[in-house]
Formats: structure tokens, sequence, C-alpha cells
């Protein structure tokens, strides 16, 4: 199993393995995982549309081949995202979708190792948990 830390206060020119074992941010509770947004937010769609969305930001904000992204797709260990940009996306699939993604809350799962990297970190996956926060907010 492949073990993920974001930490989003790390110098971007760190390594991944000198920011590993950096301390975990603040836990966040249920209630602050999903938050109404002004923009306009996306409704629930279907899971290739949302993986077809993301792919696009992840393409458009990390700069990778779009090719490449696909549902099996690592977000780190194969398309190379870095933590700085990985928040960058979360950040614009929170905006798209009209959610808050709880990145510090997957991460802390992933670290403490209670699920493992794949569950949130595979663009498959981490699809599955968008369209779960999307209908979550609507009910």
């Amino acid at each position: 199993m492949t073990e993920c830390r974001f930490d989003s206060d790390r110098p971007h020119h760190l390594p991944a393995s000198e920011w590993l074992d950096s301390p975990a941010h603040p836990r966040q509770t249920p209630s602050q995982f999903i938050i109404p947004t002004e923009s306009a937010a996306m409704t629930s769609a279907a899971p290739e549309q949302t993986f077809q969305t993301i792919a696009d930001i992840i393409a458009e904000t990390a700069s990778v081949d779009r090719a490449k992204i696909t549902p099996q797709a690592h977000v780190i260990n194969d398309l190379g995202i870095d933590s700085l940009d990985f928040l960058d996306i979360v950040f614009e699939i929170d905006k798209r979708f009209g959610v808050k993604v709880p990145v510090e809350a997957w991460t802390e799962q992933v670290n403490s190792g209670k699920a493992p990297a794949e569950q949130f970190f595979v663009l498959g996956a981490l699809c599955q948990r968008i369209d779960e926060l999307v209908a979550a907010k609507q009910a």
C-alpha cells in the first residue's frame, strides 16, 4: 500500500521523502466536510461525467497529458502530481461541484492506516467520493 501525505504547508522544493511525516492538520468534524458554495454547483452527475470533469481539472491545473488520465491512474504514482498541485485540483473540484472535499480527513485516514491510499487517490475512487459528497449535499 502506498502512503500519501499531503501537507499544504510543505515548502514546494522539498521532495516527498522529507515531508511525508509532517504533522497532520487539525481534524474536521463531519459537518465541516460539505459546505454550500455561492458558485453554481453541479448537480449529481453520472460517474463518467464526474470523471471527465475531474480529468479536465487535472489536465488544466497540473499540466498533465489528458491521455494519461484514466480511472485507474493514481494521482501521485501515475500522474506525478505533487501536494500543492493536488490542493489546487481539490480547490477547483470544490468550486465546480459545490462541495468541500475533506482532503485533510482523507489524508489522516490514509496516514493512520484506516484506509488505503487507493480509496481516495486513484481517480475512479476519487470520482466516487466526489459523487458521494454531491449526493450527501443534495439529501
